[in-house]
């Protein structure tokens, strides 16, 4: 099965999405330009591209971050 969109909100204090973002597309689990949004802690950055995922957003709500990747694939 392959996704399209994909939510992450892993607790922030595990600093693992870096290997849940390489995870989802070394798997093979997104379609062609499935879009991953994470929730994280804003003072972490997640905008760096992670395989054939880029970093098209990012936004700060007090604490809180929301990144969006798609799947340039």
């Amino acid at each position: 099965m392959r996704f399209d969109l994909v939510f992450l909100d892993p607790p922030y204090k595990m600093k693992v999405i870096r290997g849940l973002l390489e995870q989802l597309v070394e798997g093979g689990l997104l379609r062609d330009r499935a879009y991953v949004v994470i929730e994280h802690d804003a003072e972490d950055r997640h905008d760096e591209p992670v395989g054939s995922l880029s970093c098209i957003r990012r936004a700060e709500y007090g604490d809180t971050a929301v990144t969006i990747y798609r799947n340039e694939m």
